[in-house]
């Protein structure tokens, strides 16, 4: 049964306002949390390889997935860290009355326009494969199998991704990695059982159940802490605003998406036998620790820059992301010097496998010190981010991923041809340097705009 508003029409949760753990405190007991699900999300493709090998069967399994992750990206992931945090943390204190409604028009709409998009997604994807993407009849016939699940998919991660906001605004960080570890579990369930029987098809409906499982528990959570839905399809302001900032963030994360491609692209310009997968691997590994404190800090953080945005209080607001930027900073450069001291036993112990030979690992070797001299300007440049998304800043991040791309391309042109796929490693190295000043020199424009402060002692 649906908890009861009090008085004031604020449900229990909200209305007494959740307790506050310290940023650090409440990070450090998340980490071990992001660390097994980190593993459980790297140890996925590795399984699937074990169970099915590498064939053109599991090429069209990754096709489709790639597709529905992108639009679920671009779509849903929206709401992850969030300009919908400092919406509820001004609603708390100003208009608790209204979050039921605004919870349940959140949902109804999420679930709507999620079921559409899926629709959309699906169609496009059938598309693909049979004009683009020729494939033999077998290929289809399993693209058609697994195709229902993927949709259904998408609409579940909207859901989970909505679920995992509304809890981290309760400074709830706990349920959202417990709920995707117990779908992990059954997901690894359901195809370890079921993989003779139903052969690869049966790879999205475990992802599908996995996806049902930690939906249901977090809306569980969230009825426990007493919130309550009320469902409607009204375009309450509070939700119009989050559109409207929400759609700046999203076209800015959708222009980022191009440098992956233009990275590949250039890649290959450099004449290098497996340039590509050599710069996507030596990123993936230099990115984890940036992962890491991305997963276990920063909504932890958002949540405490948006409470004191609400409240108005600017100085500690500039206080908690000074903090937190010398931290990350600091934490993310000794990961860095930790990683290069031992890139070499690191890179092939991870590598060094199956038909992976000593040259194709010392290729990853040789670019993998250029990524690592950006991991700690990326960690300054996420905690600003979250920075101007808590003083609800949205509208520059269009133009900020705009840079992004363009300053991309212009440094690989220019590094590429002289130093390879190392100039394409310090190309991005670069860009992450450059973003993170120039958010730096915005958030210091914007607070000043809200309040005066002293200069900066020089």
């Amino acid at each position: 049964m649906d908890a009861k508003p009090d008085s004031n029409g604020a449900t229990p949760v909200s209305s007494g306002g959740p307790r506050r753990v310290s940023i650090a405190t409440r990070a450090l007991h998340l980490l071990p949390f992001q660390i097994v699900l980190r593993a459980g999300d790297a140890y996925f493709p590795i399984l699937l390889a074990h169970l099915f090998r590498l064939t053109d069967s599991t090429d069209v399994y990754y096709r489709a997935l790639s597709v529905f992750q992108l639009a679920g990206s671009v779509l849903f992931g929206m709401f992850q860290d969030s300009a919908l945090i400092p919406i509820l943390a001004g609603l708390r204190k100003d208009d608790p009355k209204i979050i039921p409604r605004l919870f349940g028009t959140l949902l109804t709409h999420t679930l709507v326009i999620g079921f559409v998009v899926a629709m959309m997604i699906a169609g496009i994807v059938a598309l693909l494969f049979q004009v683009f993407w020729s494939v033999d009849q077998g290929s289809m016939s399993l693209l058609t199998r697994m195709i229902p699940a993927f949709t259904l998919y998408l609409v579940f991660t909207s859901t989970r991704t909505l679920f995992t906001a509304l809890l981290h605004s309760e400074h709830d960080f706990f349920s959202p990695p417990i709920g995707s570890a117990l779908g992990m579990c059954v997901n690894l369930l359901v195809i370890v059982g079921l993989h003779e029987r139903f052969g690869l098809a049966v790879v999205p409906y475990g992802q599908l159940l996995a996806e049902i499982v930690a939906s249901l528990f977090l809306f569980a959570r969230l009825k426990s802490r007493g919130a309550v839905f009320q469902w409607n399809m009204e375009r309450l302001e509070p939700l119009r605003r989050f559109v409207r900032l929400m759609s700046a963030g999203v076209a800015g994360g959708a222009v980022t998406r191009v440098n992956p491609v233009i990275d590949q692209w250039m890649a290959r310009q450099a004449g290098v036998f497996g340039g590509g997968s050599t710069i996507k691997n030596a990123s993936d590994v230099s990115s984890v620790p940036a992962a890491l404190v991305q997963a276990s800090l920063l909504s932890v953080l958002l949540i405490h820059l948006s409470e004191d945005f609400a409240k108005k209080d600017f100085r500690a607001f500039r206080k908690k992301v000074y903090r937190a930027c010398l931290s990350v900073v600091a934490i993310l450069t000794a990961a860095a010097i930790v990683l290069y001291a031992i890139r070499h036993w690191l890179l092939q112990l991870v590598f060094l496998h199956g038909k992976m030979s000593f040259e194709d690992v010392q290729k990853i070797t040789d670019v993998f010190p250029y990524f690592l001299l950006g991991v700690a300007p990326f960690g300054a440049l996420l905690v600003l981010a979250r920075a101007h998304v808590a003083l609800e800043n949205n509208r520059i991040l269009f133009a900020m991923g705009v840079l992004n791309a363009t300053s991309n391309a212009i440094f690989n042109v220019f590094l590429v041809r002289t130093m390879g796929l190392r100039g394409l490693a310090l190309s991005t190295s670069l860009v992450q340097t450059v973003i993170a000043i120039v958010f730096f020199i915005l958030f210091e424009k914007k607070i000043r705009q809200l309040v005066l402060l002293e200069p900066l002692p020089s």
